[in-house]
């Protein structure tokens, strides 16, 4: 494990745009590191999430979208 993942080591990390690209990619190493992910994203959060869990960590979904107004609370 890197100095980062040490770092990230049983932290809590919000990831935006969990659901596609380098935020899923994301949200997978950070899962690898065993940081808590917690997948923030509009669309195939419970398939992100499903993923973390298959790869041994915790990951929680939130249905988020940072450009509607009622979302960003």
């Amino acid at each position: 494990m890197t100095s980062a993942g040490s770092a990230l080591q049983r932290a809590v990390v919000v990831v935006a745009g969990a659901s596609i690209g380098i935020g899923r990619a994301t949200a997978r190493v950070l899962t690898d590191w065993d940081a808590t992910v917690v997948d923030a994203s509009q669309v195939a959060l419970r398939q992100v999430a499903a993923e973390c869990g298959d790869l041994g960590g915790t990951s929680a979904f939130r249905p988020t979208s940072v450009t509607r107004a009622g979302c960003r609370r």
